[in-house]
């Protein structure tokens, strides 16, 4: 004890106080991240670390969840795709965004799309309406200028081609210039389906559906 200063009665609804005052901690702000979003204990520490990204991150992700909610209520697995999406978000802005700050604060001033434009990015990513091609080149244009990115793709003609029959000719196209690959895949050769894969998104200018390429090159390299 301390004879000069006299005891002290903090009450519970003080500590409560004082408690409520205090901002998240790193440690608590860590786990909540990796335990509400799914991303990975190193995501979760560059957010702890950069706090502008940190919260950006999870107005992005507000703005994601609640198309989220409106259209996958119906399902079993809405706390999994929330972590697909979560994962897809946290990527793009620890990679992609970050390069392109090349070394500057993460910012207002410095990232011009907004988490809303961030978020229908995203949205995009995930229902597979373009390829990770198209989403570097659309993520480019948004970080330069800002913007919707379903205006950007329709502005520069991105949109994602489905068309079975525009997409089987493009194949076919790509087979007739590459014949040593068609023959190396027939004897064998692994790789060379791969190739023929990139040659058909790269002739589309990135623009064919991937899994639809996959199935129609599937099926005429069979023939």
């Amino acid at each position: 004890p301390e004879p000069d200063i006299p005891p002290m009665v903090i009450s519970g609804e003080e500590i409560a106080r004082l408690k409520g005052a205090v901002c998240e901690l790193p440690a608590g702000k860590r786990s909540r991240l990796t335990e509400e979003y799914g991303i990975t204990p190193a995501m979760a520490e560059i957010f702890v670390a950069n706090r502008a990204m940190g919260a950006y991150f999870e107005k992005a992700m507000s703005e994601a969840e609640e198309w989220v909610n409106v259209e996958e209520r119906d399902c079993d697995n809405t706390q999994t795709q929330r972590s697909v999406i979560a994962g897809i978000c946290a990527n793009y802005l620890t990679s992609d965004v970050q390069g392109m700050l090349a070394g500057a604060e993460f910012s207002g001033e410095n990232v011009k799309i907004t988490p809303e434009n961030f978020a229908e990015f995203v949205k995009l990513i995930y229902r597979k309406e373009i390829s990770s091609k198209i989403a570097k080149t659309v993520l480019a244009e948004m970080f330069a200028n800002g913007g919707d990115p379903g205006d950007i793709i329709e502005k520069m003609g991105l949109s994602q081609i489905n068309d079975a029959g525009q997409i089987g000719l493009v194949i076919d196209e790509v087979m007739q210039n590459n014949p040593k690959a068609v023959a190396d895949f027939r004897a064998g050769k692994a790789n060379a389906y791969q190739f023929l894969v990139g040659q058909t998104l790269a002739a589309s200018r990135g623009r064919a559906n991937p899994d639809t390429v996959k199935s129609l090159l599937t099926d005429k390299l069979g023939k």
